[in-house]
């Protein structure tokens, strides 16, 4: 359930939708008295900065929180609340029997909201009672080798285009499936894209290693592409981003005939994931010595005070990357290439072929000269 455009409203009216003791737990007493002074923007303004996801995931935890106690406002949930109210609340999410990271993201959700407005709280003592974090999955870099295979058991062009970019540039897979033909400038040098950074909402260049932009560029010009069409689209419908599921699915589906689906050391996720792509385009980085703010800043991590200010120039990124190059050119081959090497192979024979017949009508015994004869 998401929250209304103004959150204060919406929070305010949440008496109206609670959820009239479903959660098997009273209302506390209480604590101290209320301020009319109560700055609710403040919250509003904290939740601008922080990612899409997050926003909402902190904006839900405040809800249940708000609905478990019976607060009417935000304002009487913050005046209220204290350390017994947040250890109550972290019993209820685990009686609930929700995940273990659901718990500890609600936890960190109304921590944020107590600490804004600062509630002597002790958090550490607090964050005993959380639930162990989940058993860590093991997913690896996923091996040019195995890259390669899985394309050529991908018939879906967009989606073949799409897996070879992610392995080639780092980006995440919602960033990959939101450029746009715009986004894309073949004429720098060397080429490269732009791209909106999933985390920090901050526009990042990166340069495209020359076996891909060409692809993508002959791709563009073959499908006819406009400028504002997405990139990776459902067939027929540029208007409209290839949905990430689509992609994982293909991929998940190509590792299966290659025999590459297999778990993860943990036994709980897979060996080689779309996210394993960006963690190949990483390691190749490393591998070539390239500086780990460039690293960083090619990847979208957020990176320290110093370097934020550290305003780089596309050549002066490009320069590093340079060391890596030749790790991130996969060379793939797809079905359309090797349709057309085998029509150049077919028209070279026949090439061939009419040159030997005027040479053994010219030379008669050339043939079997050169023992060629059938």
């Amino acid at each position: 359930m998401l929250f209304p455009v103004s959150l204060s409203q919406g929070l305010n009216r949440i008496a109206s939708d609670v959820f009239r003791g479903g959660w098997g737990l009273g209302s506390s007493s209480s604590r101290g008295r209320l301020s009319s002074n109560l700055d609710v923007s403040v919250w509003e303004d904290f939740l601008e900065t922080k990612s899409g996801p997050t926003a909402r995931n902190y904006g839900d935890a405040v809800r249940l929180f708000m609905e478990h106690f019976g607060f009417k406002s935000l304002e009487e949930a913050v005046m209220k609340a204290d350390e017994n109210h947040v250890i109550e609340f972290i019993r209820a999410l685990k009686d609930r029997k929700l995940s273990p990271m659901t718990v500890r993201l609600y936890f960190h959700g109304i921590k944020a909201l107590l600490e804004l407005y600062e509630k002597p709280i002790n958090w550490s003592r607090v964050a005993n009672l959380l639930p162990p974090k989940r058993n860590i999955r093991f997913g690896e870099a996923v091996p040019r080798d195995v890259v390669m295979q899985c394309l050529q058991q991908i018939s879906s062009e967009e989606k073949r285009l799409a897996i070879w970019l992610i392995w080639a540039t780092g980006l995440r897979i919602r960033e990959a499936l939101s450029l746009k033909v715009r986004d894309l400038d073949f004429a720098a040098n060397p080429p490269k894209l732009t791209v909106i950074t999933e985390k920090t909402h901050e526009p990042r260049d990166i340069p495209l290693p020359s076996d891909i932009a060409e692809a993508l560029k002959d791709y563009i010009a073959r499908e006819k592409l406009g400028h504002e069409d997405y990139l990776f689209h459902p067939r027929g419908n540029e208007s409209k981003p290839l949905a990430p599921e689509k992609l994982r699915e293909a991929f998940k589906f190509a590792l299966l005939k290659i025999g590459k689906l297999e778990k993860d050391k943990s036994g709980r996720g897979w060996r080689y994931t779309i996210h394993g792509l960006r963690r190949a385009y990483e390691s190749n980085l490393v591998r070539a010595g390239v500086s780990p703010l460039i690293v960083a800043l090619l990847l979208g991590h957020r990176v320290g005070v110093e370097s934020h200010y550290l305003r780089l120039s596309y050549e002066d990124i490009a320069k590093e990357w340079k060391k890596a190059e030749s790790l991130l050119i996969l060379r793939e081959t797809s079905a359309i290439d090797l349709e057309e090497r085998v029509k150049a192979l077919e028209e070279a024979i026949r090439t061939y072929e009419s040159i030997l017949d005027k040479l053994a009508k010219k030379f008669p015994n050339l043939i079997s000269l050169l023992g060629l004869e059938e």
